[in-house]
């Protein structure tokens, strides 16, 4: 529970914050789940991080696809994505790391495809100029 300090001095029960922060929207307001995040985003990453891993080891070595940059660059988008939908998350923590974990995903599912097409017509036009 997120606790509003202006409000703590003068009433016995803390009270929600009325801005959203990053920990607020995540579920993290206590210390043990501030934590606990990090582990739980990272866990959440890793099958968007093995597609990224498979994508680089397949592709031709001119591409040059590098996993962690890209990683991050979905793990953004999906974090946008989510704040824009105002996702509701009744379930609290969890349900944050699940809804970033799939969209991460399948924004690397369909980054694959646009990343190697941008680097073979970049390429493309570089032998032609």
């Amino acid at each position: 529970m997120c606790i509003c300090f202006a409000n703590f001095r003068t009433k016995a029960a803390p009270l929600c914050a009325p801005f959203s922060s990053a920990l607020c929207i995540f579920g993290a307001g206590s210390i043990p789940m501030f934590f606990l995040l990090p582990v739980l985003i990272i866990l959440g990453l890793s099958p968007a991080l093995l597609v990224w891993v498979l994508a680089a080891y397949f592709s031709p070595e001119a591409y040059d696809i590098k996993p962690l940059k890209m990683l991050v660059v979905s793990f953004v988008l999906s974090v946008v994505i989510g704040m824009s939908v105002n996702i509701e998350l009744e379930a609290g923590m969890l349900s944050g790391i699940v809804f970033i974990s799939v969209a991460s995903f399948a924004l690397s599912c369909v980054l694959i495809p646009l990343t190697i097409i941008y680097k073979y017509v970049r390429l493309r036009l570089a032998k032609n100029a």
